[in-house]
């Protein structure tokens, strides 16, 4: 809320006032502070890593159970070579408890299924169909 506090008065080109920032700084730092809070409480405790038997399912999407994971792998191996991580969550669910189980400290890469597109690539495709449509579906440049 800050952040987009501020960035809507930069994009003004007006700065809040300071009274304001203060407060809105204040409301950050507590929401933080917060989060940070929840981070410690949730942890997960290290004992659930020696819970799970080797048929345990760690990637439901996919079907994978935590014994068909090499623990030599890294996360791209396993997601190569089991599919973990490929299913309709993307990594989403079983990405967390992967990284538990089998001690990773970065995980793979999760990606957006689409690519952003310019809004001048999509405008000029407009123009492109609107001009095909009025010639009758033919290229006039042939």
């Amino acid at each position: 809320m800050a952040a987009r506090a501020a960035g809507a008065a930069g994009a003004a080109g007006a700065t809040p006032p300071a009274r304001e920032l203060a407060s809105l700084q204040r409301r950050r730092d507590r929401r933080r502070a917060y989060a940070a809070a929840l981070d410690r409480a949730f942890q997960p405790r290290s004992e659930l890593q020696a819970l799970p038997a080797p048929e345990t399912l760690v990637c439901r999407c996919e079907d994978v159970p935590l014994g068909k994971l090499d623990p030599a792998w890294s996360p791209r191996q396993a997601k190569l070579y089991t599919r973990a991580g490929m299913g309709p969550c993307q990594g989403r669910v079983c990405g967390p408890a992967l990284e538990l189980l089998r001690g990773w400290d970065e995980p793979d890469t999760v990606r957006a299924p689409l690519e952003p597109v310019p809004l001048a690539t999509l405008a000029s495709l407009g123009a492109e169909e609107a001009s095909t449509s009025r010639d009758g579906g033919l290229d006039a440049s042939l």
